[in-house]
């Protein structure tokens, strides 16, 4: 019976082909073709009928850009979905053959292995037009093709995937909140940032838009539908984590949404909460603030009051001075929510009485102070406080946090040599008026970003010419001074720690290049010059695998991010 379906099927193919002047020969149209879920390496001739949805053009950092290459996924009958993607060579040959949500027999297509990360649809495999591949559109396609390449997740289920990398999700609820773009500084750049809630009835979840999206994401609209009964969003192509203890999923490039989608999960949500939700709301009023602000150090310290600059971001260029006092430079964060976790047990206790972490790791929390470039010609230079955290902190050091905190033996008073060689350096930081400021005396502003160094002439001078620094003469003591604060205010480490590379090198400076990432974890070790015996490489090794209930002897203040 299904070998006499399939060849109807291809007979009523054949002769719409036939009718519309679409057939490259009887042959090739009479054909059979191939379900997605066995496509495989062990041939190069597989030939599939399939809608082509989800186009992401990837870009080069040309002025003006190039398309590099083209993704897109293909979508058969049987619901099974592909990943496919043009070559920059082979774009201007097939990109204007495909029309996305229209459906084609692709044939002669390269099947190679998935990407081992963030894969978009659930297959070993995905493909690569070439040459040869050859598109023939299907005139007439059955009502009952698949229109949506997803695999939905309860939230439950986006909860159980959180911080995990191996596969992009899907998501669907329904439309409760809706944030306006507001804009926030990023190691690439200032980008406007949306954020969505959405919920299933039991269980609000927050989704982050950020760039295109967040600007194409037709907010008013969809509020305004949400007054006639709920509206339905299906998000795909995100990832999952926590943000102050609530689950979020984050937009990546290749994600879609769509709005009330023809899916029995849009019935069942609208069923359940037609009369149980109200219309969407907006949070919080327009931003006033529609660019980051070039500013000055002398600029920010006038913020005196929090609340009037409260979720604005700012570039500014500062010297960073030296460390707050008596504030420690790391903490044990949960691994769900990022709040201080204390010791409980075998295990770790979440600060944050919503969250259920029972497992924490160190984290970086740098409080410093920085001013302007050049010193006033009169009277002490004007400080502001600055904090960043985690990945930011990995930045600004050059090393994960692990290795620090094992190279100064889990003590939260001594400070290693690369932060308090910090000191003196000229960065230009991407800055926010966050929430954790509200309650301080002082405006204290998170850093975001670290897109550029700027190194004075003096020191690139003193720089290696591989961007080492080179330490002072032995016999030469370092000047006490404002821009170069006393050592006994931030002692630095006793175990010495090898100079590594610089976490800004002065040949990028001079280019005034973006930062690079945080080094990676799997070189950590060795950029520390440690003791000639194994223990605290064992250490090292042990914290980067470190299992839940290992404690650190760090009790940390409580105005983590």
């Amino acid at each position: 019976m299904k070998r006499n379906k399939d060849r109807a099927l291809i007979k009523s193919d054949y002769v719409a082909l036939l009718k519309a002047g679409r057939m490259f020969g009887p042959v090739r149209a009479l054909m059979s073709y191939a379900f997605l879920k066995d496509v495989n390496p062990d041939s190069q001739r597989w030939r599939v009928k399939v809608r082509v949805v989800r186009f992401t053009e990837f870009l080069t950092k040309d002025q003006p850009p190039k398309v590099q290459r083209i993704d897109f996924i293909m979508l058969d009958e049987k619901n099974k979905s592909m990943e496919c993607n043009i070559p920059q060579r082979w774009i201007d040959t097939h990109r204007g053959r495909l029309i996305e949500d229209h459906v084609y027999f692709i044939h002669y297509f390269e099947v190679v292995n998935a990407r081992t990360t963030h894969r978009p649809v659930d297959h070993d495999y995905m493909s690569r037009l070439t040459k040869h591949t050859i598109i023939t559109e299907v005139p007439n396609v059955a009502p009952d093709f698949p229109l949506y390449a997803c695999t939905i997740r309860s939230f439950s289920e986006l909860r159980a995937k959180a911080d995990k990398r191996e596969y992009l999700l899907d998501g669907i609820g329904v439309l409760e909140k809706c944030g306006h773009a507001v804009i926030q500084c990023t190691s690439s750049g200032s980008k406007p940032l949306r954020t969505i809630h959405i919920t299933n009835g039991s269980e609000t979840a927050a989704v982050s838009l950020w760039g295109d999206h967040a600007n194409n994401f037709e907010a008013q609209r969809y509020i305004d539908m949400s007054a006639y009964g709920p509206v339905v969003l299906l998000f795909v192509g995100v990832t999952t984590g926590y943000f102050r203890g609530r689950l979020t999923l984050q937009a990546s490039p290749t994600c879609r949404w769509y709005v009330n989608p023809m899916l029995p999960e849009t019935s069942m949500l609208k069923d359940s909460l037609t009369n149980a939700i109200g219309p969407a709301e907006w949070i919080g009023a327009p931003p006033e603030q529609v660019h980051a602000a070039n500013v000055t150090v002398t600029q920010l310290s006038e913020y005196s009051n929090p609340h009037e600059v409260w979720g604005n971001t700012y570039t500014v260029v500062a010297k960073f001075r030296s460390l707050k006092q008596n504030q420690p430079w790391w903490y044990m964060a949960c691994t769900l929510c990022k709040k201080r976790s204390d010791p409980y047990g075998d295990g770790y206790r979440c600060s944050n009485s919503k969250c259920t972490g029972t497992s924490a790791l160190p984290r970086y929390r740098i409080t410093f102070f920085v001013t302007e470039p050049e010193p006033p010609a009169e009277g002490e230079p004007v400080a502001v406080e600055f904090i960043c955290f985690g990945p930011t902190g990995d930045e600004l050091t050059g090393v994960p946090v692990e290795a620090l905190v094992a190279a100064t033996g889990n003590d939260p008073a001594l400070i290693p040599e690369h932060i308090t060689r910090l000191y003196g350096r000229v960065y230009e930081f991407g800055v926010t008026v966050g929430g954790g400021s509200l309650q301080n005396d002082n405006t204290t502003f998170r850093v975001d970003s670290i897109r550029n160094a700027v190194v004075p002439a003096e020191q690139a001078a003193a720089m290696h010419p591989l961007g080492l620094e080179v330490p002072p003469p032995a016999a030469q003591p370092q000047q006490q001074n404002a821009d170069n604060p006393p050592a006994e205010i931030v002692p630095p480490v006793s175990t010495p720690v090898r100079d590594v590379v610089s976490p800004l090198r002065a040949q990028d400076v001079a280019a005034q290049s973006s930062t690079s990432a945080a080094s990676k974890e799997e070189s950590f070790v060795e950029d520390l010059d440690m003791p000639s015996d194994d223990t605290n490489i064992r250490e090292l090794k042990r914290l980067k695998k470190q299992r839940p209930g290992r404690k650190l002897l760090m009790q940390p203040n409580d105005d983590e991010e």
